[in-house]
């Protein structure tokens, strides 16, 4: 996806909209998201829409867990990163507040992220794989039942967002003890990859989703078959 953007240390310091108009080309269509279906849900487009995401990541990521990522605002409690900037960052609201978010990034941009390039290098895909290839990170949930009830339709978001950008694959990294809400959905561990270790985040696991797999995505009894059957109908 060699788009002929350089990244260079102004991207990071642009506001989100401003950045947005000129990194938007072709890497995700219109019409993404779909109101009428899913009215909870919305993409972070605005500096203010992305700082609330950073104020969740931070509480979740930074105060709550420990971790030292290198471009937490520790003075504002603000956690984004420049890859924010290239990519989708879906959000699901409660109470008028941002309750869960994930964000959605082609892997050929994640050079610009050590982490989730760490998570691209240790999938090991075939490179002619790679353009079909998202990578969705940053999960956060606030702590609250309306929170964790808004997790299948953020993730039937994302799901529907891939398959209208034309991706093929997904890839997530986790902890152990978050594989089994990610299998439910119809992620699976790829086969002989073991844990691998991010210097913040610690032990992860790359689980691989496969947009056309319709038997796993039934036998996992995934939310996603519903949106699955809406690009490709069954006759």
């Amino acid at each position: 996806m060699d788009d002929g953007i350089t990244f260079t240390e102004p991207l990071a310091a642009l506001p989100v909209v401003e950045t947005r108009r000129w990194t938007r080309d072709n890497r995700w269509p219109e019409g993404i998201i779909d109101p009428d279906r899913y009215p909870e849900i919305a993409i972070a487009r605005t500096d203010g829409e992305m700082e609330e995401v950073g104020r969740l990541r931070y509480a979740l990521f930074v105060e709550r867990d420990g971790k030292r990522y290198a471009h937490a605002d520790h003075t504002n409690k603000v956690f984004l990163e420049p890859i924010d900037k290239i990519s989708l960052n879906f959000v699901a609201r409660a109470r008028d507040k941002c309750a869960v978010a994930v964000r959605a990034t082609w892997a050929h941009d994640t050079i610009v992220d050590p982490h989730l390039e760490q998570v691209v290098a240790h999938a090991d895909l075939a490179p002619e794989v790679l353009d079909t290839v998202i990578v969705h990170s940053r999960l956060v949930v606030r702590r609250s039942m309306s929170a964790r009830g808004l997790l299948p339709v953020l993730f039937q978001s994302m799901f529907r967002g891939a398959r209208m950008a034309n991706a093929r694959f997904c890839l997530a990294a986790t902890r152990s003890e978050l594989i089994p809400l990610f299998e439910r959905f119809g992620f699976c561990q790829l086969d002989r990859r073991r844990p691998y270790f991010d210097e913040v985040a610690g032990w992860m696991n790359v689980l691989l989703l496969d947009l056309h797999d319709r038997e796993r995505l039934t036998k996992s009894e995934s939310p996603f078959v519903a949106v699955y059957d809406e690009f490709d109908p069954r006759t």
